[in-house]
């Protein structure tokens, strides 16, 4: 405002006189100017009993400036840590100014802005444990008071202050935080009560079924009727596919257990089911196809039960018959190594005999087993020992065998008994015993070669993968060990006329020879599979079918990326699917959703057609219909290099995960990318297909194109896109 508008203003007022007064006391206010915002509001307040004009003006200037000052207040709370919050809490503002965690000087107004921001924060420290407290008292076997829990961890909060504006406010928050989460809270513990009790009631059925198996007794028809209008009296819902479930479950366990007829009985018994009072219970009608499938599946089992036990009582009578060679064999190693420490010296037949069988009973023989061998063989033994000389030169002709298998046919060549059999194969063991020993000798630098390149190699590999690391030192030592034996084998075998350390020195040469070769390959980078890749791929955790997702974890079931209520063409197929226990049932409900699904795309895409247009809702039910689809359809590459499916809409990156995406139409197609990537060349592998797909999903995520592909191929199989 200009002074000449001032003067105006003044002029005006100074005319708004008394009619009459004996002395002249009026003066006009006089204005001080540090800053134009002030001296409109002294203005307006020194003028305010003669103009209620000027009073709101003021009002609003001063109501202006306190919005700013709060505005202020609560900027420097947010710039204070949690620990100068809690400070000045205990404090006070103004011993919080002394210590300098605000500036001084500040107004009224914005001091009680700090204090009010600071409640609020301590309050909202408070929330984010409350929040945590959630998983705990939405557990439905947890009795704890909700009220109480909350309760106790306010008390942990440090709001320890005299400041009225700092507990008032926290207070406020605290009242709204709990009214908030106690409500959420109490929702979904009874939410997930009513689910656990459902739960505990199918499994009922499943402990009734074990039960009436153990003592013998049929489950009636009568029985899964009571059961399930026991489930309809107490929770308002049938628990038909619940009871098929478990009874299917039960059949399937009976006849592995070769109790056919039971099986059989239990599904007759759940096919007349016809529970009272409930829409479309004819169980025999209603799960008609599901039956038929179920026996047999059933008969299936039940074969494969009596295979299993007929392939049992073959195998233990094998077992009797080995065991009883064995104990014969045994028998006579031990008659043998008492005829070998006799030597020269033949006993008579009846000190034989005595010397025999105090032999066999202190060495712990049965006797059966004796009684056995003094009538079948004793005579044929006590024989071969009448000619020494006879004995000596058989033993000679056999020391020219090699190999045992060499001896043993060699033996039956000359009718050599089993004590003269027994006395060759010791000195074949000796002279056997003394190659192996100087082989030993001979190939240890070379062994010491190839066990220090291993552990160059495991350098390289966490200490924390021990299970890899053993693996692959047991698998390469024993493949050094391996050769060894090979090659020994083989240079015996050409070389006859060799002494034992020209075998020796031979078998050193070519182990050389050979440790050269497959060093190279333990570092073989383009090998897939050599040892160095094996390692370089250790941190990339390939899941086992039983790790492997059975179905979408709770926020991607529930996102409105994949399935949400509104979206009921599918939801209702799709969580039948993941609620089937068993591959065949899966396929089944696979096999439901494709149907659908080639019923609704070109409603889908005809939708997209006419009403979408250039301007796709991403959040709308048909783009989120569309994005559901692909779980079932699979996903190409064009589509991720897009980024959008040719229709616009957006690819999310949660379809870009290959556990629970499919990128192939089905496993013929996986098959023939994964033969086209192994027969490309190391360094065109990454333009095929799967080299396409495995750089624009991320190494990180898809492993290796076998990892990879054991992934998508055990998504197909529970996706039914056989």
């Amino acid at each position: 405002m200009s002074q000449s508008q001032f003067d105006v203003d003044l002029g005006l007022f100074k005319q708004i006189e008394p009619a009459a007064r004996p002395i002249d006391t009026f003066a006009p206010v006089r204005i001080k100017a540090p800053d134009a915002g002030s001296q409109l509001r002294e203005l307006a307040e020194g003028l305010s009993t003669f103009n209620k004009g000027l009073t709101k003006f003021g009002l609003e200037q001063k109501a202006e400036q306190d919005e700013k000052d709060r505005v202020l207040g609560e900027a420097d709370a947010a710039e204070l840590t949690q620990a100068d919050r809690i400070e000045i809490a205990r404090q006070g503002i103004r011993d919080a100014e002394k210590a300098g965690l605000i500036p001084k000087g500040l107004s009224p107004v914005r001091l009680i802005a700090i204090q009010e921001a600071v409640g609020r924060d301590i309050a909202r420290d408070y929330e984010s444990r409350a929040f945590a407290l959630l998983p705990r008292l939405t557990d439905p076997t947890n009795n704890e008071n909700i009220d109480e829990a909350f309760e106790a961890e306010w008390q942990r909060t440090q709001l320890q202050s005299e400041s009225f504006y700092i507990t008032s406010a926290a207070l406020k928050e605290r009242a709204d935080i709990d009214q908030r989460l106690i409500r959420q809270a109490t929702i979904e513990r009874g939410r997930n009560t009513y689910a656990l009790n459902k739960e505990q009631h199918a499994d009922d059925l499943a402990r009734d079924l074990d039960i009436a198996d153990s003592k013998g007794e049929e489950f009636t028809t009568e029985k899964i009727e009571a059961w399930m209008n026991k489930g309809r009296d107490e929770f308002g819902a049938s628990f038909f596919e619940e009871g098929w479930q478990r009874i299917q479950a039960q059949a399937f366990e009976l006849a592995r257990d070769g109790k056919l007829e039971e099986a059989e009985i239990l599904l007759v018994n759940f096919e007349n089911a016809n529970p009272s009072g409930q829409k479309n219970a004819d169980m025999g009608r209603k799960y008609a196809d599901e039956i038929s499938l179920a026996e047999a599946r059933v008969e299936e089992l039940a074969e494969r039960y009596e295979e299993n036990e007929k392939r049992k009582q073959d195998q233990e009578r094998d077992e009797a018959r080995q065991q009883k060679a064995d104990e014969a064999d045994r028998i006579r190693d031990a008659v043998g190594e008492l005829v070998v420490g006799l030597g020269d010296e033949v006993p008579d037949r009846s000190e034989f005999r005595e010397l025999v069988q105090s032999t066999l009973k202190e060495k712990g023989f049965s006797p059966a087993l004796i009684g056995r061998y003094m009538t079948d063989e004793f005579s044929g033994d006590y024989s071969s020992l009448q000619d020494p000389q006879a004995k000596e030169d058989v033993i000679a002709a056999l020391a020219g065998a090699r190999t045992l298998e060499e001896l043993r046919s060699l033996a039956d060549q000359l009718g050599a008994s089993r004590i003269q059999l027994i006395e060759a194969e010791r000195r074949l063991e000796t002279k056997r015993d003394a190659l192996l020993s100087r082989v030993s000798r001979e190939v240890s630098l070379e062994f010491g070669v190839w066990n220090d390149e291993i552990d160059v190699l495991l350098d390289d590999l966490p200490d924390e993968n021990r299970e890899l690391r053993a693996k692959i030192i047991r698998r390469e030592l024993g493949a050094f060990q391996a050769e060894v034996d090979r090659v020994t084998k083989e240079v015996r075998s050409n070389n006859p006329d060799f002494s034992i350390g020209e075998v020796a020195l031979e078998v050193k040469r070519r182990m050389a020879e050979w440790n050269t070769e497959n060093i190279g390959r333990l570092n073989n980078a383009d090998d897939v599979n050599s040892p160095v890749n094996e390692i370089a791929r250790a941190e990339f955790k390939m899941p086992s079918l039983s790790q492997l997702p059975t179905e979408l974890d709770t926020d991607q079931f529930t996102s409105t990326d994949f399935f949400t209520t509104d979206i009921a063409f599918l939801t209702g197929e799709v969580r039948n699917y993941f609620q089937e226990e068993t591959l065949d049932g899966r396929t089944r409900a696979a096999l439901e959703i494709q149907s659908k699904l080639k019923r609704e795309f070109d409603a889908i895409k005809f939708n997209f057609a006419r009403s979408v247009g250039d301007s796709i809702d991403q959040e709308g039910i048909t783009a989120r219909r569309y994005r559901t689809a692909t779980l079932f359809s699979g996903v190409s590459i064009d589509d991720l290099k897009r980024g959008t499916f040719e229709n616009g809409v957006t690819v999310t990156e949660s379809l870009r995960d290959p556990k629970f995406t499919p990128f192939f139409p089905n496993k013929k197609a996986l098959e023939d990318a994964l033969d086209e990537y192994d027969n490309a060349a190391p360094e065109a592998q990454s333009g095929t297909l799967i080299g396409r797909l495995i750089t624009e999903l991320g190494a990180e995520n898809t492993g290796t194109a076998d990892q990879f592909a054991t992934m998508q191929g055990l998504l197909l199989q529970r996706r039914g896109m056989n």
